[in-house]
């Protein structure tokens, strides 16, 4: 199977291909009708169709039509997802969700007719300020993302592809403008394109990866694990994950992760953690830092377990009031740990180091022994025969099997296991029942190296063995999402 890496690269050079609708593209000399409604001009484009502002002919009523792009429009997977945009966004009756007025997904013109918003997206009322935000109105904005979120997800309805640019800005007296005030504007969800329901008939091909925006991508959607969609809380968990990226550009003005091409952004989010929020801002007050936190943990587990629960602790936080969290037991927080890809490299190095210490020390032994004028030629030909078998057959095996576990060899750490407990019970063994396995190295009136190399090998050994267990944790026990 191909690694993270192959995919990632794969997945980076096909999003650099992706041809993205120019500005010179979809012209507007054709404008003219698609049903009753009259095509004005071309507000924006995506992945999947234009968008027009168009005047329904039945009502005068300006509405924001969607239909798909040309080449959408010869591909029946891609004719499939705008159709299915439009059958879930039926569903969906919020303030926070921008309406669908009418759909016909099929026919001569594809087309989904949306309540016109006549403000900009929060994408451009980012870009154009100027001065921070206040916090307090950029945790209420989001939170209202959230009510408008927890609302598709109670119709079992995942968003995938939440950014500022999907979030239309609306006002309630007057029209919306970038200079308008966040705490005066209405946030409204747009673009369910990537939606999808949490039926066992319906499954994610993966292709929706090719147009999601990496700058908002969870880092389980990056790496492709445990991507059944009959788990809800790891779809749950996406969506979360995305609010978290919107608060902290909200907050900072920038991205948690950035980076020169799409493959180094998908590296950055899997392996690093974010900028702390504080280092942008020194007024934001903790409980909001941790809220951001907790969205954006790598852990799914760790984050929110519900778009209500953030929502619920963002307003407490607006208002002065502590938040409730999303708090890991002890022995989540340890799997999670023990999971993390890092510790398989870890623990080969550590195998790899410290064998080779231990073989240096036991080659510093026999030097000694067999210069200690006191012992004959036997004693010295028994010091170098237990010396060099524990070379072959301790040392030099687990120096290989290190390797083997820093390149995520699936055997390597179960077998390090069983080699580094045969070895502590060796040397257990050596030093209570059969000591002259130690003692024989040194003079009877050097007592301390026998202790210093029983001590030494032991702690080494143990160490060991719990790196090779965190190791065997991460390649046979990966943390999982609950199910709900």
């Amino acid at each position: 199977m191909p690694s993270d890496e192959e995919d990632l690269s794969e997945l980076a050079k096909r999003l650099d291909d992706l041809e993205w609708p120019s500005p010179d593209s979809n012209r507007e000399t054709d404008l003219g009708f698609i049903s009753h409604y009259r095509l004005e001009r071309r507000l924006g484009a995506g992945g999947f169709g234009i968008v027009y502002l168009a005047v329904d002919e039945n009502t005068d009523q300006l509405v924001a039509l969607k239909v798909p792009r040309a080449d959408v429009s010869f591909d029946r997977s891609k004719l499939k997802q705008f159709s299915t945009e439009a059958s879930f966004g039926e569903r969906l009756v919020h303030p926070g969700i921008v309406r669908i007025i009418e759909a016909e997904p099929e026919g001569g013109t594809p087309y989904i007719a949306f309540t016109f918003c006549d403000g900009p997206n929060l994408a451009d009322w980012i870009t154009a300020r100027n001065e921070d935000t206040p916090w307090g109105h950029c945790a209420v904005s989001t939170a209202k993302l959230a009510d408008a979120i927890a609302h598709a997800h109670a119709h079992n309805v995942f968003h995938y592809d939440l950014k500022p640019s999907n979030v239309m800005l609306t006002q309630e007296n007057g029209s919306a403008t970038t200079n308008t005030p966040l705490n005066e504007l209405h946030p409204q969800i747009i673009d369910f394109g990537l939606a999808n329901l949490l039926e066992p008939n319906l499954t994610q091909d993966g292709s929706s990866l090719l147009i999601t925006t990496p700058h908002y991508m969870a880092p389980e959607r990056i790496s492709r694990s445990g991507s059944n969609n009959s788990h809800y809380r790891q779809n749950v968990a996406i969506d979360i994950y995305s609010l978290g990226v919107i608060l902290f550009e909200l907050l900072t003005g920038e991205t948690p992760f950035a980076g020169d091409s799409h493959l180094s952004i998908f590296d950055n989010v899997r392996k690093l953690s974010p900028k702390k929020i504080c280092e942008y801002r020194k007024d934001i007050p903790v409980d909001l830092q941790r809220i951001c936190t907790t969205c954006l943990a790598r852990n799914p587990e760790a984050r929110y377990e519900s778009a209500e629960a953030l929502a619920a602790d963002l307003r407490r936080c607006a208002e002065g009031l502590t938040i409730r969290g999303q708090p890991l037991s002890q022995f989540s927080k340890l799997h999670y740990w023990c999971s993390q890809p890092a510790r398989i490299t870890a623990a080969g190095w550590f195998t790899i180091y410290s064998q080779i210490v231990l073989m240096i020390w036991v080659l510093f032994s026999l030097v000694f022994a067999l210069t200690d004028q006191s012992r004959d030629w036997n004693h010295a030909m028994n010091v170098s025969i237990q010396a060099l078998t524990a070379i072959a057959v301790i040392h030099f095996p687990l120096i290989w099997i290190g390797r083997m576990v820093s390149r995520s060899n699936r055997w390597a750490p179960m077998l390090g296991i069983i080699l580094t407990a045969v070895s502590i019970l060796f040397v257990i063994y050596g030093m209570t029942v059969n000591p002259i396995l130690f003692a024989s190295f040194f003079a009877n009136d050097q007592p301390y190296f026998v202790y210093h190399t029983f001590s030494m090998t032991l702690t080494c050994l143990i160490l060991q063995l719990l790196m090779l267990c965190f190791a065997s944790v991460s390649m046979y026990f990966p943390s999982r999402m609950r199910e709900k």
